[in-house]
């Protein structure tokens, strides 16, 4: 047991991490930046002067985002607001970022002003004392003048000194400085992603490899080159995204594509590989698997632990029986959503493609799943048959997890998460429960809707640990879908529905 639990310490200290390069969200191109304090300056508080002095370029500056990008544009970061301006000039310096920059002059100010006072008590004392004509009296005031400026000096210099030792910081007080974040700079991973849209200009050709994205983007393109708009990016397309530098995008919009109307990543290759094939695929729904949390895939590579313990299956998801399974939610007359009862599509119309995992740095044996599923009809009348006025809502998707050492395959239903306006990418999981049951939950109100699968639904599904022991603790019979949006799991009896009444309890 000693030896498994070190060996688990010594693979997560040496294990390699990964690390990603990101562009400072805090650069602005200088036009952007004034562009952007002029927008937010509605209430014209601010001079012209003021607004262009919000654009700051130092050394600090120049480090996080260089001088100036590849169109010589200047680079640097933006005030969220006008600086203070003092009416007095200390120095030369009368404007100043925050009220640290102020604080840290007047320090320095305050030396100044206790060495020239300094000087002027010794002066003043040295008259004192040459002009006494012997007066012991005045000998011994002049002395005390001289000691005490003196003692004043050596007190004023020895305390910065002995703060500036202790903590540079506490004599050279750098408060936060609040810069306004460019969201222009930080390009999302798919174009269609980008909000609001932005204009684009194009990379090359969806077959380009890594190594000649990475060679290419270094070059970034014209100002004029920007013609595309993110909404429009081509499936499987890089892009160079306006304002954000060597920042790429990929493209995911298939609709003049006569292939079908949702772009999808990969194909399987011979052993299982994922080989990227941008390419268009006519459906209305794709769930792309994947495992994240990584302790019970290491957990059952070490030998005589897996005994122990119940564990994902390398081939985590049931690709064998009637799975994936589609349940739906119609809305009747009165209001309330219920469960529909007919599927309108079997398992085996659906597209599997089973590739090795990405999901794990730990296990590469672990495998991603990405279900394609046929175009489906989203009449009302094939799912909802309760009667002719009923409105199909939505669907979700069931599909069966795989767990070595146990009889009982863990339910995991997939919706999709709000707001779902526009939303096709992001997805919610869990399981139907009760109101005492507490975990990773789903809602009558989690359903993936109509009006998007209408345009095409892509998500991703990242199943973690606390889901999986959700799912594992609460599946079974007694917390399936329940048969209407008022009862419990495992029960058809309706907390409030009632037939014949309407949603607000009066009589139809």
């Amino acid at each position: 047991m000693k030896r498994i639990f070190l060996f688990l310490f010594l693979f997560f200290l040496l294990v390699p991490q990964v690390s990603f390069a990101a562009i400072d969200s805090r650069c602005w191109i200088e036009k952007q930046c004034i562009d952007q304090r002029l927008n937010e300056d509605s209430s014209h508080y601010m001079t012209p002067k003021e607004i262009q002095e919000g654009f700051v370029q130092n050394s600090t500056t120049i480090a996080a985002c260089g001088k100036e990008d590849a169109n010589h544009a200047q680079l640097g970061f933006c005030l969220p607001s006008t600086n203070a301006k003092t009416k007095i000039t200390f120095g030369s310096q009368n404007v100043f970022n925050n009220i640290g920059e102020f604080i840290t002059l007047m320090y320095k100010y305050g030396i100044i002003a206790a060495g020239v006072l300094a000087t002027l008590m010794l002066i003043a004392a040295g008259f004192m004392w040459t002009t006494s004509g012997g007066n012991s009296e005045r000998i011994g005031s002049a002395k005390k003048r001289i000691a005490g400026a003196i003692m004043g000096l050596l007190l004023a210099v020895l305390s910065y000194a002995l703060l500036n030792t202790i903590n540079p910081a506490l004599v050279t007080i750098r408060l936060p400085q609040v810069w306004s974040i460019n969201t222009q700079g930080i390009a999302p991973p798919y174009c269609d992603a980008i909000t609001p849209p932005k204009n684009l200009a194009p990379l090359g050709p969806p077959t380009l490899t890594q190594a000649e994205r990475e060679s290419l983007s270094k070059t970034l393109p014209a100002a004029n080159n920007y013609t595309t708009t993110s909404t429009e990016a081509m499936c499987g397309t890089p892009y160079f995204v306006e304002g954000a530098g060597d920042m790429l995008c990929t493209g995911r919009t298939c609709v003049k594509n006569p292939n079908g109307n949702l772009c999808y990543q990969y194909i399987a290759g011979p052993n299982k590989e994922k080989l990227t094939n941008w390419h268009c695929v006519r459906s209305n729904l794709i769930l792309s698997f994947r495992m994240t949390g990584t302790w019970t895939t290491v957990l059952s590579t070490i030998d005589g632990f897996k005994a122990f313990l119940e564990t994902i299956e390398n081939k985590w998801i049931d690709m064998e029986s009637d799975d994936p399974e589609i349940w739906h939610v119609c809305q009747g007359q009165d209001g309330f959503l219920y469960r529909g009862d007919e599927q309108n599509i079997s398992w085996n119309q659906v597209q599997k493609i089973q590739t090795k995992g990405e999901s794990t740095l730990l296990n590469q044996e672990v495998f991603d799943y990405d279900f394609v599923f046929p175009p489906l009809d989203l009449t009302d009348s094939k799912w909802c048959t309760h009667s002719p006025y009923d409105k199909l809502k939505g669907l979700f998707v069931m599909v069966e997890l795989k767990e070595s050492g146990d009889l009982t395959d863990p339910d995991l239903w997939i919706g999709q998460a709000s707001p779902k306006e526009n939303n096709t990418s992001e997805s919610i999981i869990g399981a139907w429960l009760k109101t005492n049951e507490n975990g990773t939950r789903i809602t009558y109100d989690d359903y993936i809707p109509i009006e998007n699968l209408a345009k095409g639904v892509y998500m991703t599904v990242n199943v973690s640990t606390d889901v999986f022991q959700t799912i594992e603790t609460y599946t079974g019979s007694d917390n399936g879908m329940p048969s209407n949006e008022t009862a419990d799991p495992g029960s058809n009896v309706s907390k409030k529905y009632t037939v014949g009444k309407v949603k607000d309890g009066t009589s139809k």
